[in-house]
């Protein structure tokens, strides 16, 4: 089954624009695209969330995205955020809406996605070892 992500990004790739902009992002380190991130910096477009869905694997940015989802950032952005986070967890039960509706049920559907991003970090510590970098 493809993601949420896949399906929504793949529609937003067909102006020229946004791909030049993909295509810069894409060209700068991920450890900065993160700390753009994290400082509230995401551009007036939502293409950096495609950027880190494409280039990120869930230890580099799991933690990152789910603080962007739990803020008071823009719902757009939050919505594309959670499609990033979700699309790392490899997830396709839940969607972005689900996250970001600003209800009861989205705040136990982000426990629920944090619990398994906690769940899947530890066993690849377990796996590879507390000192060895997960891939």
């Amino acid at each position: 089954m493809v993601s949420w992500f896949v399906r929504e990004r793949s529609h937003g790739m067909q102006d020229a624009g946004v791909r030049k902009l993909r295509d810069a992002l894409m060209q700068r380190p991920l450890d900065g695209i993160l700390q753009d991130v994290i400082a509230g910096n995401y551009g007036r477009s939502h293409i950096v969330w495609d950027v880190i869905a494409r280039r990120a694997k869930l230890h580099e940015a799991g933690w990152v995205l789910l603080v962007v989802l739990k803020s008071d950032a823009d719902k757009a952005h939050r919505k594309q955020c959670a499609g990033a986070l979700l699309h790392l967890l490899r997830e396709v039960t839940i969607t972005p809406d689900d996250l970001t509706s600003d209800d009861a049920a989205s705040l136990a559907a982000i426990s629920e996605v944090e619990r398994r991003i906690t769940e899947t970090l530890d066993g690849w510590k377990k796996f590879f070892g507390a000192t060895s970098e997960a891939s």
